[in-house]
């Protein structure tokens, strides 16, 4: 069990095991105190940490929903939060009950403390702590009353109640009675569909507080059998019956239906009402509401909904969001997220700012509480659907660099709207020359608030114009039989855990996907990532960090230099970019725009004409590449330093004299002319083209890789690829996952589209490492524009180098990507198998090819392979997983490969 931990929650264990232990908490504790206050906690405990057994159930009997305000019988938890206090070292507990209690304080392990309140009144909890400072001593009162019905708070609440009228809380134990939508509907479940503090599904013990399990005791109410509602044709003439639900001349018969024969007294107090949240509410209304405290709970803890939605099987909402990172956010006071960080770090202060527009003051602040379920969630409101705050358009409003004033920006997110009030940048404050606040994922996704260079058109993707972007992604739902899929989708919002990726939001539009690195995308951005931050100096202290800007005082983002404007513009890209924290998924073409027009601002202004030429003769080419990268991350210090490659004079070959080489790469002064020598190693090299086998490469793109042959020792290489433009469109090329040439290169792999229809690509090691033998070099990426032929992609010139900096060239003719004579689907290896085995295909023809897995029933398992791929040879491999990521059982299972009216299907074996 993986529990929260944080900072000050060790005061707990304080309370559990009778001493203040170590800062962190162990595992095996359950109930957790987040928050910097200093005061007694009413602590929430949800049923899923009783039925599961994760507290000791002889103590901790019932659920309860941390509200101070409870019905007698149910069971009250309070537990220490020391705050600020150091060096505690005794807690003294002290319980006064009202006349006639008999109840008392006794320990609840993993908990605190826990007492059941038998008589209506108040029950003051006293604790006196000895610290450090000296003695302090707490109190905290908790009511208990009984159970009045959302009638009677209506009649001083009638908005709220009507509000709340519109939701399905408001009819969900109505429904099930009346045999509409019954499901798996049965005795237990009326705990939490009706006014009811005690929602443990192991201890339904009722009290005596008028709820509608006391309710149901004393009229002798048994739980019926229910019916499904019948559908019934309407004949024409005749008026319906009392149905419910219609749909054209179809009604769902629902007379005489448990709800009709349900006593009034139950039905008052039927569904999630008023009291279901607030607690029971007779003290409340009594007296003209004239007590100092309200005797009311109204608190937006995420643990008065987990009471009924988290049971930790069927209900989960509040546990997945236990895993996310709103549910890792520490807990704010007023004093210490005031202002305007209380607006979102302070779920309170989002209601009284984002909702109602109120000034933010400490009176309308309920401390500690961050974005919890009510925060995001209307209770009392049904207007959006889900009950979520806001829905629909939304104005941004970002500080444009580049541009003059405020620009705003209107985006219709649907219900990811909510999340737009928080993941965007503060106006005026997140600007070149600031440290960027990592919270404007909104800004991103619309394709405004970076860097705008002058004269420059910044385009945005797709993603922006999806039906609720924030939603459709981050809480689409793998299936949970996956451990590892606990921390992914719905209310964890995690796209990544364990190996796992929840790419099930991208399927719809890209196919089937493995990882987020679409057609190398996300690749891309890493390496210009690289590029920019080799170009930006580093914050005072931390070399590992960029700086965002300089003052001479130091702070947050401080560089350990003076900076130019030029590098503060780029290092608000850079930081624009990696708060933004997905790599360029949410806008792609935005991002890459963003940080190729940074790394363009700080080229040197005037390289010298013939820079790089560092073999004398007289032309930069791949000859001058080899022996550049051998040099690159070298300085003054280096006890073989060569001047010649620092072409920026600064005294590290760096990203500076890389791009300054780049800008010249080509060129030739005087007579120089290329020459193709054949004085290395790898006389015997050759390369070649093949279809990819890149993951998440999608339906609309095509993938080719390069490949080197036989290869004695290669240092690097430099190709020139053709390829049909009526065809295709050059994308991008990545370096090749577990490829031929070591994987600690430091530069970026070199493209340079020389025209339609061509591209170089050149890659080599950094210092005295090859590769031999044979294997992949890069992917190229295309976009598909028409029919693809097999001649549609060419290698047109070739060279390769080795440690010495041999030159070869090869020798054979233009090579084009290799096709096979036959379409063939290969017997998988291992086979039998366990965990993993390789499917080997072919393909005569350039098509569409699809790879299945069918179980002994036929029925598909998992879907490997569903593109567009030229002609050649591939492989795919299965890791024993249906297409929801759940492990299937051992046993015999089909492969059928479909393509160009080519069909095959083959057996395989599963041993677990």
């Amino acid at each position: 069990m993986s529990t929260r931990r944080w900072f000050l929650a060790m005061l707990l264990c304080g309370l559990v095991f009778g001493q203040v232990q170590a800062v962190d908490i162990p595992d095996a504790d359950v109930i957790v105190i987040r928050t910097p206050l200093t005061r007694i906690q009413v602590v929430a405990v949800s049923p899923r940490l009783i039925n599961d057994g994760l507290v000791d159930t002889t103590i901790a009997r019932q659920s309860s929903t941390g509200l101070p305000v409870v019905g007698m019988g149910e069971q009250v938890y309070v537990a220490a939060a020391v705050g600020g206090l150091s060096s505690v070292t005794t807690f003294n507990w002290s319980l006064t009950p009202p006349s006639g209690s008999s109840a008392t304080l006794v320990d609840a392990p993993k908990i605190g403390k826990t007492f059941t309140p038998d008589v209506v009144g108040d029950y003051l909890v006293t604790l006196g702590m000895t610290h450090a400072g000296g003695d302090t001593v707490l109190t905290q009162t908790i009511t208990a009353a009984r159970y009045v019905g959302a009638d009677r708070c209506g009649q001083c609440h009638p908005a709220a109640k009507a509000s709340w009228e519109k939701t399905g809380h408001a009819t969900t134990l109505t429904r099930k009675m009346k045999g509409l939508d019954t499901g798996h509907f049965r005795e237990s479940c009326v705990r939490c569909h009706s006014v009811s503090g005690n929602t443990s599904a192991k201890n339904p013990t009722p009290g005596d507080s008028d709820s509608f399990a006391d309710l149901a005791r004393d009229l002798g109410w048994a739980f019926p059998n229910l019916r499904q509602g019948a559908w019934e044709q309407v004949v024409v003439g005749q008026t319906p019956s009392d149905g419910v639900h219609r749909d054209g001349v179809w009604t769902i018969d629902v007379k005489n239906s448990a709800w009709d024969n349900m006593p009034a007294e139950l039905k008052a107090m039927s569904n999630v009402q008023c009291e279901s949240c607030h607690g029971p509410g007779s003290a409340h209304a009594a007296d003209g509401f004239a007590q100092a405290n309200k005797k009311i709970g109204n608190s937006l803890d995420q643990g008065v909904c987990a009471v009924c939605h988290d049971d930790g099987h069927y209900h989960v909402r509040p546990h997945e969001w236990e895993q996310s990172a709103h549910g890792k956010v520490w807990s704010r006071d007023y004093a210490y997220a005031g202002g305007s960080c209380a607006q979102c770090h302070l779920g309170s202060g989002f209601i009284a700012q984002k909702v109602k527009g109120e000034a933010l003051t400490a009176a309308n602040f309920e401390s500690g509480v961050t974005q919890s379920c009510a925060v995001c969630h209307n209770p009392h409101g049904g207007g959006n659907d889900k009950q979520v705050r806001f829905s629909g358009q939304v104005a941004l409003r970002a500080m444009v660099a580049g541009q003059a004033g405020i620009v705003s920006h209107e985006i219709d997110l649907g219900k990811s709207a909510t999340c737009a009030q928080c993941h965007v940048l503060r106006p005026g404050r997140d600007v070149p020359g600031q440290a960027v606040h990592y919270s404007h994922q909104s800004e991103m996704l619309a394709g405004i608030g970076g860097y705008h260079y002058p004269d420059e058109t910044y385009i945005s993707g797709s993603h922006k114009f999806m039906d609720s972007p924030c939603t459709t992604c981050h809480m689409a739902i793998p299936d949970r039989t996956d451990p590892r899929s606990g921390k992914l989708g719905s209310h964890t919002w995690g796209m990544y855990a364990d190996g796992l990726y929840n790419t099930i939001g991208c399927a719809s539009c890209h196919g089937p996907l493995q990882d987020f690195d679409v057609n190398g995308a996300r690749t891309e951005v890493t390496q210009q990532m690289a590029i920019l931050a080799g170009l930006l100096p580093r914050v005072a202290g931390n070399p590992n960090a960029v700086a965002s800007f300089y003052s001479p005082t130091g702070g947050r983002g401080s560089a350990e230099r003076e900076m130019t404007q030029a590098e503060v513009n780029a290092a608000y890209n850079y930081h624009f970019v990696q708060g933004d924290r997905s790599q360029g998924i949410h806008n792609f073409k935005y991002t890459r725009k963003l940080l190729a027009d940074a790394i363009v601002s700080l080229r040197p202004a005037t390289p010298a004409p013939v820079a790089g030429d560092f073999n004398g003769d007289g032309r930069i080419d791949f000859a001058d590449l080899f022996m550049f990268t051998a040099q690159f991350g070298k300085s003054t210090a280096s006890p073989d330093w060569d001047a010649r490659y620092d072409l920026s004079g600064n005294g590290v070959i760096g990203f500076t004299d890389w791009l300054m080489f780049l800008d010249n790469f080509g060129k030739s002064v005087a007579a120089g002319k290329p020459v193709l020598v054949n004085n290395g190693r790898n006389a015997h090299g050759d390369f070649a083209l093949v279809g990819s086998n890149r993951p998440s490469i999608d339906q609309e793109h095509l993938g080719v890789t390069l490949q080197a042959l036989n290869m004695a020792e290669l240092r690097g290489y430099g190709v020139y690829i053709s390829y049909d433009p009526n065809a295709l469109e050059f994308v991008r090329a990545v370096r090749a996952e577990d490829g031929l040439l070591p994987v600690n290169a430091q530069t970026p792999l070199s493209v340079q589209v020389q025209e339609p229809g061509r591209v170089m690509v050149a890659d080599a090691t950094v210092g005295n490492q090859a590769g031999s033998g044979s294997g992949a070099l890069a992917d190229l990426i295309f976009r598909r524009l028409g029919p693809v032929g097999q001649a549609s992609v060419q290698i047109d010139v070739a060279q390769m180098a080795d440690l010495d900096f041999g030159l070869n060239a090869p020798g054979g003719p233009v090579h084009s990507v290799e096709a096979p004579a036959v379409y063939a689907l290969i017997q998988n290896f291992p086979n039998p198998f366990n965990p993993a085995t390789t499917i080997r295909y072919s393909l005569a023809e350039p098509g569409d090819v699809r790879i299945a897995v069918y179980n002994a029933l036929g029925q598909e398992v998992r879907t490997l392979v569903d593109h567009y791929k030229l002609a050649g040879e591939y492989s795919a491999q299965w890791d024993a997983r249906d297409n929801a990521g759940r492990e299937v059982a051992s046993g015999v299972y089909m492969y059928r490969m479909q393509s160009n009216g080519f069909a095959q299907t083959m057996r395989m074996v599963l041993m677990r």
